[in-house]
């Protein structure tokens, strides 16, 4: 099966994704922690699981879960990082933030268990943020670049999600100045992992890693995951 056929529009698409990606100064999981001290790499990754979790359980949105889990932890660090969000409140915030992220992203979306507090959590993290969502992922870069892999192996897309989803949970994606680059090393990491021929793919695409962050991401996966054959970041 041929990759899938690319549209002009995806290249002005993934262009403007990378850039928006791009940390120009703190990334947010850092902005977040400098205005709320008590938000810290742990909380981060329990509050990511939790998302996850709430994503799986609505069944068309489990395929989804780690894009829904990841935007919703920008909402969520975007809101702790304008000093706005309490340590009290910071649990029902996330589930909020998740809720608001299934919302943008699917057409399903995950219920609120009450829907009063969810209301009032949503409003106050959009007002928190102007109204103004981040909702650029590096999700998104690896689709594109999914896509255009001709003969691709059996399940790419759903392997290269698991192992972004993964990774995303990490302490090293969340200081990554440019987030988009994990989409490119994920891609390669995941087709080597699956037996592809890695030196026969060809990209239209490239993400400039500004930052030189791909040997840190590709080392991350490796630890993670343990080593598959060998690639080039």
């Amino acid at each position: 099966m041929a990759g899938a056929k690319l549209e002009p529009m995806h290249l002005l698409d993934f262009y403007s994704v990378v850039a928006e990606l791009r940390a120009e100064g703190p990334t947010l999981f850092q902005q977040a922690i400098a205005a709320c001290p008590w938000y810290d790499a742990d909380l981060r990754f329990d509050l990511l699981c939790d998302a996850m979790d709430a994503a799986k359980q609505t069944e068309e949105l489990r395929p989804h879960a780690g894009r829904i889990a990841c935007i919703g932890n920008q909402i969520l660090e975007a809101a702790l990082a304008t000093g706005s969000v309490a340590e009290t409140q910071v649990v029902e915030i996330a589930r909020a933030a998740t809720t608001l992220a299934s919302k943008l992203t699917e057409n399903y979306y995950i219920p609120p268990k009450k829907d009063t507090d969810e209301l009032k959590h949503e409003l106050l993290l959009l007002g928190a943020l102007g109204w103004r969502l981040p909702r650029a992922s590096p999700f998104y870069i690896l689709r594109v670049l999914c896509s255009e892999v001709v003969a691709p192996p059996a399940d790419l897309q759903f392997n290269a999600d698991h192992v972004l989803g993964l990774f995303v949970s990490s302490s090293v994606y969340c200081r990554l100045k440019q987030p988009a680059v994990a989409a490119a090393v994920v891609l390669r990491f995941t087709l080597s992992a699956l037996g592809y021929n890695c030196p026969h793919y060809k990209s239209l695409y490239k993400v400039p890693d500004v930052y030189r962050e791909a040997p840190l991401v590709l080392r991350e996966l490796r630890c993670m995951l343990g080593e598959p054959s060998p690639i080039v970041a």
